[in-house]
């Protein structure tokens, strides 16, 4: 998936825990998320993301719909936490 993402920018989760894409975003994006109580960071996540084109914004959204979450932005983080 790296050499893809290079070549690409579209980097694709199969089954990838929560607590692997996070780093992966905060990295990409330069930003700092956050997981609120009872957020499973274990859970599998499983989508192309493509950092060329999608806006954090975007990406959030289909994370947070994926796996039953809301996000919000609090000063400079972003937080997930349970609906």
């Amino acid at each position: 998936d790296e050499v893809d993402y290079e070549l690409t920018g579209v980097r694709k989760f199969n089954n990838t825990p929560l607590s692997e894409a996070i780093p992966f975003l905060e990295k990409q994006f330069k930003i700092k998320i956050e997981t609120g109580a009872g957020v499973e960071i274990n859970k599998p996540l499983s989508l192309p993301v493509n950092c060329n084109t999608q806006k954090l914004s975007e990406i959030l959204d289909i994370v947070a719909l994926t796996l039953d979450l809301r996000w919000e932005k609090s000063g400079d983080k972003y937080i997930l936490t349970l609906p």
